[in-house]
């Protein structure tokens, strides 16, 4: 899991499946920022995607005030997600 960038008002994580991804799942992706849940969105793979760890990516919205302060920054350490 990487907490890749923050875009164009988004949050991006990148997400990869582990061996124990089941194809056509839904994962519930919890996000949380200095450890307080922020937000949570949904992710699957499809079989084929699992076999070659196809990474995917998952957007939560932050506001204009985080994107300006968070744009170009390095923010792995506040923020962190939970799949399950």
């Amino acid at each position: 899991m990487y907490v890749s960038y923050v875009l164009s008002r988004t949050l991006t994580v990148l997400l990869e499946p582990t061996s124990y991804a089941v194809a056509s799942q839904n994962y519930t992706v919890e996000l949380y920022e200095n450890g307080v849940f922020r937000d949570k969105t949904y992710i699957s793979w499809n079989q084929p995607e699992i076999n070659v760890k196809k990474e995917k990516y998952v957007h939560f919205s932050v506001t204009r005030e985080e994107f300006s302060a968070y744009f170009n920054e390095n923010i792995h350490n506040i923020f962190s997600v939970k799949i399950y």
